[in-house]
């Protein structure tokens, strides 16, 4: 991935400044348009050119109305060369909602009506999520940031990478998004549990207040991560649900993680967990239990959850002989989490337990050095056994319903 020249940042910086210029919550997307098409040419350079399409006009044409505007060719000059036709679509912002549930129904109908264009999304700034999503459904996209996916039928191809958080947030939007514990039991619950369920069930079993929850449940509407019929939530996006959470988590902050060493290296202590487990709570996470669902790599600390309470580390330390860590040089790290749904449905292995798959998604996902590309391993692994590890809806029903 190329990073966004300088031009591009100036041009993000004159059009936040035009942007804001504007009437609050009236933002003139003729603005946004513009800049997107100048950022366009910049990035083609002076060997291609630019021009919209002019409209047909007419008493009820329904082209006009949705494209008059935003219809351009792109063509090289070069003798003969051929064009390409694209539809540009401006929006001041969208969320992955938004492209879901209105976007992409335009989309479609500009398809219809423009067939062999391509379809260019410009904004000032779009989300990893909403990107996703326009990709997922071959729509290219443009913002200021730098963030840009183009594919012509002419052979132009351009992709950058810029801004991966919003450089220029809103007040109003901000908001815990899936960070916290409780976030963590429902995108656990949503993950191990098939839909079709309802929230008030979700929120007994995790035993998360229906007011928190309903905030919860606010961000993964927003996000796109969940679908929904009337009460009920009937789609979970769940791989991009982990992964949200994970980018809202860090193993090693979230957690109290202590640096230890096995003086026998991490490898044999973790042979002999298997082989005899321990008396205290001993539950491997990280590397170590990713690698028996999918090997990836080899070495890192091994990582083990102990049960919360002030004694509990010294006291599975004295058990496997782990000495402190100096400067936090250890090669194994005992967490200790105040978040008891961490622990939810582990899984058996020799004489000791793992973590479920779903929490071993997020610790990698969310931990340090190589771990995040484990944890896309453990996804990968996770969707194609998924109806061997997820629950039955019906299960999680009965379960709140005990609780109730």
């Amino acid at each position: 991935m190329s990073k966004l020249p300088a031009s591009g940042n100036l041009l993000w910086r004159e059009t936040t400044v035009k942007i804001r210029s504007m009437v609050a919550l009236a933002v003139d997307e003729r603005a946004v348009l513009e800049a997107g098409i100048a950022r366009l040419a910049e990035l083609l350079g002076p060997d291609f050119d630019i021009s919209p399409v002019q409209a047909s006009g007419g008493e009820d044409d329904e082209q006009d109305a949705l494209a008059a505007d935003s219809v351009y060719t792109i063509r090289a000059l070069t003798p003969s060369a051929p064009y390409a036709q694209v539809v540009v679509e401006a929006k001041a912002s969208l969320t992955p909602a938004a492209a879901r549930q209105v976007l992409l129904p335009q989309v479609r109908l500009l398809r219809q009506l423009y067939s062999q264009a391509t379809v260019l999304l410009v904004a000032p700034w779009l989300s990893p999520r909403t990107r996703d999503i326009l990709a997922s459904r071959k729509v290219g996209y443009l913002d200021f940031t730098g963030n840009v996916d183009l594919r012509l039928p002419t052979g132009v191809l351009i992709k950058t990478e810029g801004a991966q958080q919003n450089p220029d947030p809103t007040p109003h939007r901000r908001s815990r998004g899936l960070s916290g514990a409780g976030a963590g039991v429902i995108v656990r619950l949503l993950t191990d549990f098939a839909p079709p369920y309802r929230q008030k069930d979700l929120a007994a079993l995790g035993r998360v207040s229906p007011g928190y929850v309903s905030r919860i449940f606010q961000t993964l509407d927003d996000e796109a991560l969940i679908t929904r019929e009337g009460p009920y939530i009937v789609e979970v996006d769940w791989p991009a649900l982990l992964r949200a959470r994970a980018e809202n988590y860090d193993l090693l902050r979230s957690n109290h993680a202590v640096p230890m060493v096995a003086r026998t290296g991490p490898d044999a202590l973790y042979r002999s967990l298997i082989a005899r487990g321990t008396e205290n709570t001993a539950v491997v996470t990280g590397s170590y239990a990713a690698r028996e669902v999918t090997p990836v790599a080899v070495g890192g600390p091994l990582m083990i959850y102990v049960d919360p309470g002030p004694d509990m580390v010294d006291a599975v330390a004295d058990e496997l002989s782990l000495m402190r860590a100096a400067r936090g040089l250890g090669n194994v790290i005992l967490l200790q989490s105040s978040n008891s749904g961490i622990l939810l449905d582990r899984r058996g292995f020799g004489a000791t337990e793992h973590v479920a798959l779903s929490q071993l998604a997020i610790d990698c996902l969310s931990g340090p050095d190589r771990m995040p590309a484990e944890g896309e391993a453990v996804l990968a692994h996770m969707v194609a056994t998924v109806d061997s590890w997820r629950r039955d809806p019906g299960e999680l029903v009965n379960e709140a319903a005990a609780l109730s």
